[in-house]
């Protein structure tokens, strides 16, 4: 999942997560601030095996 929005007020952000327990779950997170053209971005990336995972 990729989270996008425009800003007016570029800027730091504050993610907050607990590293080791998102790395034995395979958990990545990335938050991005461009502040060139006022785009902010959030990116989540779960990593699952595959008997793991549910289809819908």
């Amino acid at each position: 999942m990729v989270i996008r929005w425009v800003t007016d007020n570029c800027g730091p952000r504050f993610l907050h997560y607990h590293i080791p327990k998102s790395m034995h779950e395979s958990f990545g997170a990335r938050l991005c601030n461009y502040e060139t053209n006022h785009l902010s971005g959030f990116a989540i990336v779960m990593a699952e095996s595959p008997s793991e995972t549910r289809s819908t």
